[in-house]
């Protein structure tokens, strides 16, 4: 059964002994230092564990001159965590062993098991049932290990780790491939930012990234996760995450891989058929505390930018620069991802008047030009703190010193932006060779420092975004949605639905319908249409026939009573012809709307819950795939950003004297049709609005077609009734 995310987040464990253990057991420990069972004793050794140290090898009496026991019973004190380096086939038994010891963890660097593919499966299980059997939790199998530079505790093994000198800083690597982490580490540690712990989950079946995520973001020492993601089928856990890190104030970089052809399976609906597994997880990304990257080298400029604890309150920036030709790229670049360079206030400009150079450009950009920097830097850096404390700046971006004062400029400027409360960001101006220390200094004082436009671009627009995120977690502590919307409604869900059952369920929260009448087979000769509106929509109406279209069963542009008796025989006709066995409950007739066509759609997902989608309908929906995603329940300010998020939203403005579209009417749709998914997500499975029609401003939205899928559960029950 899945768990809410209420339960998970609740579900937290206590990972303390695993990841600061005060003894370790290392079993089937080797003599040889550079093998992987060999490794995590050498590393502890080499750079100073202090905890106890017990290798386990009945074919030893010592190992890399410790003393050996020939098997985890022998120790003589209760462990903290059991390294595994046996063959697969030997751990569900040393796993027994472990439980019977009282030794809480296992950190399982063994492989052999279900990434093998089909022959790893026994052993697999095994290894769960052994899990059950000893209440060990374990990290693994086929995982690289668990480390923590902060007490040099060494449960992993990998060459990159063989660097004496790796310090522990601000950041954990949590990763679900070893190989990717180690490289994360190394790559983060060569930017001079620090990484406290490392830890690779292997194939998840105990422990999972998330679970690691969850309590490292509870660390006071650690300020930011890099984490790397390939798969998950626990949604809710990772959006739980990302709720926590916004709490926590403290981001989860994510790079996410395999993404490409994860398509989801195609449900009989568009909506299906729009939404892909890479869509969630970005949803997620976008609701919680992650910041995502595109590779590992956008991972470590992000966690450069973000270990800091300084935040820009908005998205005005200020630029100084010795060069314009650069001034104008940075500026450029930084605009097309969302910042702007606002007029400086009178009084920053008087400031920089008595600074700066009397050729100097004193707009924003700030361009001192190359003369601009003779004092060793010092009215640079007095400038920098003018720009820093101006009302209207949000954070500032630097060029960076180039020649022999750039230690003096780099001391002093850290002074400056530690005062001053607000983020600093450096375009990097020497060669990547030269001056390397002074850049680290700076990036492990939370400046950091960018020697490409684009990279520094992205970073900033990426602060900026995870502190808007922070701001609107602060402003709407706890509110489920800002529209006014009905209560829980009571809907008759018990069995595959026809259109027009599924249209009363958008009418009771408080979603417009087009005007229909359901006319039994029998009053089809003379059609009671009395108050009907021309000209109208045919439709066969059975809970069998999902895509009425397909079947022959609609018939649009019917003008009159007796078009749609022939319209109806025409329907009757080819459903038959089409699924000869589909019960026909009778024909639907629906007045016709105008209007700009949009889709809606919800999702009951079994890994993430409920979320709707919003698309432009016809060719920007479906194949353009030009939509987005929310989380249900959706808030107004939400359901106005998912509008704004699709590319075709300017057919919704008032474009060559056509109306505007209503779209206070579409975000109101949206906000309720979260609410219905969200209430009866048990019962429903998906929902389909296509078409939403949208008037003009004022107008309103006419739901004309409904497909609502009841969950099998559901449908099961009303057919045994």
């Amino acid at each position: 059964m899945t768990r809410d995310s209420s339960q998970v987040s609740q579900a937290r464990h206590d990972l303390s002994r695993l990841l600061a253990p005060s003894a370790i057991a290392l079993v089937g420990a080797s003599s040889n230092a550079q093998v992987t069972s060999g490794q995590p004793l050498r590393y502890m050794k080499e750079f100073g564990y202090a905890g106890k140290l017990y290798p386990v090898n009945p074919k030893r009496k010592e190992v890399q001159g410790i003393q050996c026991y020939e098997r985890v019973l022998a120790i003589p004190q209760a462990c903290d965590v059991a390294v595994i380096t046996v063959a697969a086939p030997h751990v569900p038994g040393i796993l027994r062993e472990c439980g019977i010891a009282h030794i809480p963890f296992a950190v399982v660097l063994s492989a052999g098991f279900e990434e093998i593919g089909v022959a790893g499966l026994p052993l697999q299980q095994q290894l769960q049932q052994a899990i059950a059997d000893s209440g060990v939790r374990v990290v693994g199998p086929n995982s690289t290990g668990v480390v923590n530079l902060r007490c040099r505790a060494y449960c992993a093994q990998g060459g990159a780790l063989a660097d004496a000198t790796l310090q522990p800083g601000p950041v954990a690597v949590v990763a679900q491939s070893g190989g990717v982490g180690l490289s994360m580490l190394s790559f983060i540690e060569s930017a001079g930012i620090g990484v406290s712990y490392l830890v690779s989950s292997g194939n998840e079946i105990d422990l999972d990234v998330f679970d690691f995520a969850d309590y490292l973001l509870g660390d006071p020492d650690v300020w930011i996760i890099a984490l790397y993601l390939e798969s998950s089928t626990d949604g809710r856990k990772m959006r739980a995450l990302g709720r926590r890190a916004l709490e926590l104030g403290k981001p989860v970089v994510v790079l996410k891989a395999g993404n490409a052809g994860t398509a989801r399976s195609a449900a009989s609906s568009h909506t299906g058929r729009l939404t892909a597994d890479y869509a969630l997880f970005r949803t997620a990304f976008r609701e919680g505390g992650y910041v995502e990257a595109g590779d590992i080298g956008e991972l470590v400029d992000l966690v450069a930018a973000l270990q800091g604890k300084l935040r820009p309150a908005g998205t005005r920036a200020a630029l100084l620069t010795t060069s314009g030709g650069w001034g104008v790229m940075i500026a450029e670049q930084c605009e097309q991802h969302g910042l702007s360079f606002p007029p400086l206030a009178e009084r920053t400009l008087a400031e920089l008047r008595h600074l700066a150079p009397s050729y100097a450009a004193l707009g924003n950009p700030v361009d001192l030009t190359p003369q601009g920097y003779k004092d060793q830097y010092a009215s640079y850096n007095e400038i920098t703190g003018h720009l820093l404390a101006d009302p209207g700046i949000d954070l500032v971006i630097v060029r960076s010193a180039t020649g022999s004062d750039i230690g003096t400029w780099a001391n002093r400027l850290v002074e400056i932006a530690q005062a001053s409360g607000k983020p600093v960001l450096v375009n990097w101006a020497p060669p990547a060779h030269r001056y390397n220390d002074v850049k680290q200094r700076l990036q492990r004082q939370g400046i950091p420092c960018f020697s490409y436009v684009g990279q520094i671009a992205r970073v900033a627009a990426a602060c900026v975004d995870f502190s808007s995120k922070l701001r609107r977690i602060q402003e709407v502590p706890g509110t489920p949605h800002a529209v006014a919307a009905p209560a829980r409604a009571t809907l008759e869900l018990r069995g595959a639905l026809g259109e027009s059952a599924a249209m009363e369920c958008l009418r009771a929260y408080g979603i417009a319908v087009a005007k229909g009448k359901l006319l039994r087979l029998d009053q089809l000769e003379r059609p009671e249409l009395e108050g009907f509106r021309f000209p109208v929509a045919v439709k066969v109406e059975s809970a069998e026939l999902t895509h009425k279209t397909e079947a022959g069963g609609v018939v649009l542009n019917v003008n009159d009573a007796a078009g749609v008796t022939a319209a109806a025989r025409r329907i009757l006709e080819r459903t038959r012809a089409h699924a000869p066995k589909a019960v026909v409950n009778g024909i639907l007739v629906q007045e016709m709307a105008s209007g700009l066509e949009v889709i809606l759609g919800a999702v009951s997902d079994p890994h993430f819950g409920p979320f709707v989608m919003f698309g432009i309908g016809g060719i920007f929906a479906e194949v353009m795939r030009d939509v987005s995603y929310r989380f249900s329940p959706v808030t107004e300010s939400e359901a106005f950003a998912m509008i704004q998020e699709v590319r075709g939203r300017r057919l919704l403005d008032s474009v060559r004297g056509l109306p505007g579209r209503d779209v206070n009417a579409v975000a109101a749709a949206i906000v309720n049709l979260s609410r219905l998914i969200t209430d009866h997500q048990h019962e429903i499975s998906e929902i389909e609005i296509n078409p939403l029609i949208v008037g003009a401003a004022g107008e309103g939205v006419t739901a004309a077609d409904c497909l609502v899928t009841v969950k099998p559960r559901c449908a099961s029950e009303r057919a045994k009734s």
